[in-house]
């Protein structure tokens, strides 16, 4: 990872309702939020260093979080099981997907390639957790003065 300052820190609460309760059946929410397909959650500029805290509200279910193209390193876990011996924390280690404990988070630290600007998406690997709300938008702006960033001035307001 890049020798860089940590432009933005930010937290991000995992829950749920599987009641049903609802009537709308079993969801799970990223701050609150069902995935929509047309909304950015989260628009960050590329080339920058974030961390990122992941908090599971649920006391049921594990959540591994999955980035799509930057890869980043564990910085911090809370709320392992007393011993489980299947949390690696290693900071040299690079991740794509981290499980966060029931009632536990984990904070990441990760670099947004300038080569990669663009949307993508940030969600839980479940696939039913996903596909039942827990996804959000990520927009990975260009550095500013390049080619389609041409006027952005600094970092990103979301």
């Amino acid at each position: 990872m890049p020798a860089l300052p940590v432009a933005r820190r930010r937290t991000l609460t995992l829950t749920g309702d599987i009641s049903g309760a609802s009537g709308a059946g079993v969801r799970f929410f990223i701050d609150g939020k069902l995935f929509d397909a047309d909304r950015i959650d989260t628009e960050v500029e590329a080339g920058t260093v974030e961390e990122w805290r992941f908090v599971n509200v649920t006391d049921v279910f594990q959540h591994p979080m999955h980035i799509h193209v930057n890869p980043f390193q564990v910085i911090d876990v809370k709320g392992i099981p007393p011993g489980d011996t299947t949390w690696q924390t290693d900071p040299d280690i690079w991740w794509d997907t981290f499980r966060v404990p029931p009632n536990g988070e984990f904070t990441l630290r990760t670099y947004f390639r300038p080569d990669a600007p663009g949307k993508t998406v940030y969600h839980c690997h479940i696939l039913p957790h996903e596909d039942n709300g827990m996804m959000g938008n990520l927009l990975i702006n260009p550095p500013p003065g390049t080619p389609g960033n041409p006027s952005r001035a600094g970092g990103a307001a979301r």
